[in-house]
């Protein structure tokens, strides 16, 4: 294992055991590099993995700010259950087909997680099938329903 996955498998642990809570500040890259012994780019990459994770996100300015990972939640868990929450709702008719779901910023702040999470639950349903981007929002791809088919008599 490279020196930044072992960084980002330690820090993972972290966040999902709530040693970093949600919401709360991320160390920054001087105290990470300082406590870990490690090189500025090896903290910049294992970095980079949990933004892309959807652990971690880089709002505006200089800070890191921990999306909201609950203590003991695994990561396919977390991001896999935005994906099955967004996938029920298609299937229920929440979102129906031919139109356009919530915009991202809205559907991370009322699911509770960050953008790079969200993004990450929309590109899941992109490459299943279910939704369709167009321009710059996502529509639900038409023919899709939850209901089986008439059965003829």
């Amino acid at each position: 294992m490279r020196a930044h996955e072992a960084l980002a498998e330690v820090l993972r642990r972290r966040i999902t055991d709530g040693t970093y809570p949600p919401g709360s500040v991320f160390p920054a890259s001087s105290v990470l590099k300082a406590t870990f012994g490690l090189s500025t780019h090896t903290v910049f990459m294992a970095k980079r993995t949990l933004i892309r994770e959807g652990l971690l996100e880089s709002p505006p300015g200089d800070a890191l700010t921990l999306v909201r990972v609950g203590p003991g939640q695994s990561v396919p868990n977390y991001k896999q259950e935005l994906v099955t929450t967004l996938r029920r709702r298609i299937e229920q008719g929440v979102y129906p087909p031919g139109t356009r779901i919530p915009k991202t910023a809205d559907l991370a702040e009322e699911l509770g997680v960050g953008p790079t999470a969200m993004l990450w639950a929309i590109n899941q349903l992109r490459e299943e099938g279910r939704l369709k981007c167009v321009g710059r929002t996502y529509v639900i791809a038409k023919g899709l329903s939850s209901a089986p088919p008439p059965v003829d008599l």
